[in-house]
């Protein structure tokens, strides 16, 4: 049931007509976590997104074939709301440490965190950074599903981490290379279950 389902939904949009642009944008201009800002990243930062996206490293795990055009990925932040990226930085500096997105273009919708500088990030920072997107995702848009794509083989921690917050672990998802990447699920009826149950 689960494979079908996914395949419904492998066509759905994040569209304007589907999501209230005006709540999200007042609800995600910029959170806060224990550790980290997450600031939204704007028309003003559009330039300096599109030109870290012409890393391969960026691009393709944002979910384009090719580094995108400031015009294309205007289109894509604020025109057709199919992706809504922030960068993260510590409390203290302006300096983003990395950029978390979701992504409802490329296929089923999923969760992305790329560090500026690439490092291993502990699955309890991927936590703390996620959570909020996460809610986003499910409160503003009509999404029934989020993935989470890891590379195998699959750190035990972030396994754990994963789990515990709802992502069931997929074996086999279409569009992926199930060899190297370990789809993880978090349908809305287990969002719903997990935060808003009371």
């Amino acid at each position: 049931a689960i494979e079908n389902s996914m395949l419904e939904d492998h066509t759905m949009r994040l569209n304007p007509e589907s999501i209230d642009v005006e709540q999200l944008n007042d609800a995600i201009e910029c959170m806060t976590t224990e550790t980290f800002v997450l600031s939204r990243v704007g028309p003003e930062n559009v330039e300096w997104f599109a030109n870290l996206l012409q890393d391969p490293r960026f691009f393709r795990n944002a979910g384009f074939k090719k580094a995108p055009s400031v015009k294309s990925l205007k289109e894509t932040l604020f025109e057709d709301v199919e992706m809504v990226a922030w960068t993260a930085a510590g409390h203290d500096t302006d300096e983003p440490v990395g950029v978390c997105a979701w992504v409802g273009f490329s296929g089923l919708p999923y969760l992305f965190f790329e560090p500026i500088t690439p490092t291993e990030v502990g699955s309890d920072i991927l936590q703390e950074l996620m959570e909020p997107i996460v809610h986003v995702f499910f409160e503003f848009t009509p999404g029934k599903e989020l993935f989470v794509y890891v590379p195998k083989p699959v750190d035990d921690d972030l396994h754990l981490m994963l789990v515990e917050n709802g992502f069931d672990p997929m074996e086999h998802l279409p569009g992926i290379n199930n060899d190297e990447e370990m789809g993880y699920l978090l349908a809305r009826t287990t969002y719903d279950a997990y935060f808003n149950a009371d």
